[in-house]
């Protein structure tokens, strides 16, 4: 079984420091993490399509 990390520890990680602000939005604080669930949540986020609103 894959170790899980909370969301704290996650952002606090070395690993993850440059994804802090994003994961700090998206991860839920009452849930744990695997490496492979965080990476997911991050490409799912990157690869999502842009929406501009103009005023």
């Amino acid at each position: 079984m894959d170790e899980r990390f909370d969301g704290y520890t996650i952002i606090a990680s070395e690993k993850y420091k440059r994804y802090k602000d994003i994961l700090a939005v998206l991860l839920d604080d009452d849930m744990t993490y695997t490496h492979e669930e965080i990476d997911e949540i991050l490409q799912n986020e990157f690869n999502r399509q842009i929406v501009e609103f103009k005023n």
